[in-house]
């Protein structure tokens, strides 16, 4: 939900991380980047990139962008977060 800065360059988020090595970037993440305009939220930008090369873009530039109503998505996060509470 955009609190909190992100682990990327350019405040990109990751979408998939390794399984294996959860919260690596070095092993490489799929990301994106997250806006807000008003009462939507948009997904853009996607690629991939770890902690030691620029973002590489190319081969993800006809995926997206997704739009989502801003409170669905805000009460989709919120049930996931609790749900990986317990």
């Amino acid at each position: 939900m955009l609190r909190i800065d992100s682990e990327l360059p350019d405040n990109r988020r990751s979408l998939f991380v390794c399984s294996e090595c959860y919260e690596d970037v070095g092993c490489g993440v799929i990301s994106l980047s997250v806006k807000t305009e008003g009462s939507k939220v948009l997904w853009t930008d996607f690629g991939y990139e770890n902690n030691y090369e620029n973002a590489r873009l190319d081969s993800y530039r006809d995926v997206g962008p997704f739009r989502f109503d801003r409170l669905q998505y805000e009460a989709a996060l919120q049930e996931v977060a609790a749900q990986l509470k317990y």
